[in-house]
């Protein structure tokens, strides 16, 4: 039996911006709805029953506090519907709310069309009692945020011993705007492709591949074999990611992309991040503490300046 289409209510000012984000959604298999704002937003809201709202907070409410927001928020009948923050900037979003960010500026490509994708569809099935077992990213068929969450959760509650290899590219928006998201999407499923590849070269039962969103994947495999991966993962992605660009982009090292202030800045070449992250180093008990020590390698890294594909573990920077 088919399941029915995820549906979704948007909120949006701005005509061109909620037409291109009505049409991103709907190619994207969501039943979109648009609402009005004012006084009989709650009532539509209630009658269609979306599964979540994408809501661009108006600029000129009084006291910085949208009037829509709060009325979902705090109507019973819609106060459990997700809402994500439709932002040109992530200082624009509330606290508490999910945010996707776009480009006022660029009036072609003004927001990433997969991450749109990957953020409602992981709001949709936030309430979903049986959405972990079923949810695979639809780009690239793999176990998406919802699986990978609980697999680490139940891990950690089992006190299994384990490392989590954290895999993001690195300056891929400005791959997609040189070359397109949908390229950049080739991107994506190429870097799915070289993951599992790797770990079937390094077979093991517990051996788990996620895609999160976006340009975000998780590896969960067995302590001994995580500094392998994670280094034929590097070795892998170099190797790859030339074929991508043009041979001038990829001679003179990187691309020149404009910035929201119509300005023209020069992007190094994507890489590729992983970050080796393991359970016997430390007491864990929620994916929520596994994230923000994989960001903080990250940022660790950052702070050195590496500017290349590389590896790190906690063991390395003493985070």
């Amino acid at each position: 039996m088919e399941k029915s289409k995820r549906k979704v209510g948007i909120i949006i000012d701005e005509k061109a911006l909620r037409d291109l984000a009505t049409m991103n959604l709907k190619l994207d298999g969501f039943d979109v709805t648009v609402f009005k704002r004012g006084d009989g937003l709650i009532k539509r809201v209630r009658e269609t029953k979306p599964d979540a709202v994408l809501l661009t907070p108006d600029p000129e409410a009084e006291g910085d506090v949208d009037p829509d927001l709060m009325r979902l928020s705090i109507e019973e009948s819609t106060s459990d519907i997700p809402v994500i923050l439709f932002v040109p900037d992530p200082a624009d979003a509330f606290p508490g709310f999910d945010f996707i960010p776009y480009d006022r500026q660029n009036t072609a490509h003004p927001f990433d069309p997969r991450l749109l994708a990957d953020k409602v569809l992981e709001a949709c099935d936030a309430t979903s009692e049986d959405a972990p077992l079923d949810i695979h990213h639809p780009l690239t068929g793999l176990p998406g945020a919802d699986w990978i969450d609980r697999e680490i959760s139940e891990r950690l509650r089992s006190g299994e011993k384990f490392s989590m290899i954290f895999i993001d590219l690195d300056n891929f928006q400005a791959y997609n705007r040189r070359y397109s998201y949908q390229q950049g999407d080739e991107v994506i499923k190429s870097t799915a492709d070289l993951l599992t590849g790797v770990l079937e070269a390094h077979p093991h039962p517990r051996n788990f591949l996620s895609h999160r969103g976006s340009d975000d994947f998780v590896i969960l495999t067995i302590d001994r074999f995580a500094d392998a991966i994670g280094e034929k993962i590097v070795e892998g992605f170099d190797e790859m990611i030339g074929s991508f660009y043009e041979v001038q982009d990829l001679a003179r090292g990187y691309v020149v992309v404009t910035d929201r202030n119509r300005s023209e800045i020069k992007v190094p070449i994507t890489t590729i991040s992983a970050v080796i992250i393991s359970s016997a180093k430390r007491k864990l008990e929620h994916p929520v503490q596994v994230y923000e020590i994989a960001d903080e390698l990250l940022e660790y890294a950052k702070s050195r300046g590496i500017q290349q594909s590389y590896v790190i573990s906690e063991r390395q920077s003493g985070i």
